[in-house]
């Protein structure tokens, strides 16, 4: 009785390291009242409509829509680990969202997209590949593997 006790106090507590050392990556996503990650969900929700658009009108409502959230995201107050790479990013985005503009102010549908595409090579470029929840658990358990970088849990 008394070991089946100390291991569920030993599981609960388990648990609760676990969730409660996971809540400052949580909050450090949002900072100075934005929301990091709803602002990127958001551009990459316009960006897919924009894409699927076969009118120029819902495709500049989209752009217009894209453009608005780039700007709250390059409000951000990054780290300053992130911020020199997020800043070189956030510019080359808002510098391919204004070249098309150019484009779809002459009902050039197609050229538009396909510069806007460019878009989504950035994104790839400039986004850090999340770690899995399995990676960081070995990683938190195991200590770090020599092949991979090092896994940074909570930013400054």
């Amino acid at each position: 009785m008394v070991t089946i006790n100390n291991q569920l106090c030993a599981i609960s507590m388990a648990i609760f390291i676990l969730l409660f050392s996971f809540t400052p990556v949580l909050q450090a996503q949002t900072k100075a009242g934005i929301d990091l990650e709803a602002v990127m969900k958001q551009m990459r929700f316009e960006y897919t409509q924009a894409m699927k658009s076969e009118t120029t009108e819902k495709f500049n409502r989209h752009l217009q829509a894209f453009k608005h959230q780039l700007k709250i995201a390059q409000k951000f107050p990054f780290s300053k680990q992130r911020i020199e790479k997020a800043t070189q990013g956030l510019n080359k985005v808002a510098a391919v969202a204004a070249k098309v503009k150019s484009l779809t102010s002459i009902q050039q549908l197609l050229p538009a997209k396909k510069t806007l595409y460019l878009i989504d090579d950035l994104r790839k470029e400039y986004h850090d590949k999340k770690p899995s929840l399995w990676q960081r658990f070995y990683e938190i358990f195991f200590g770090a593997d020599e092949n991979s970088p090092k896994l940074i849990l909570l930013e400054e």
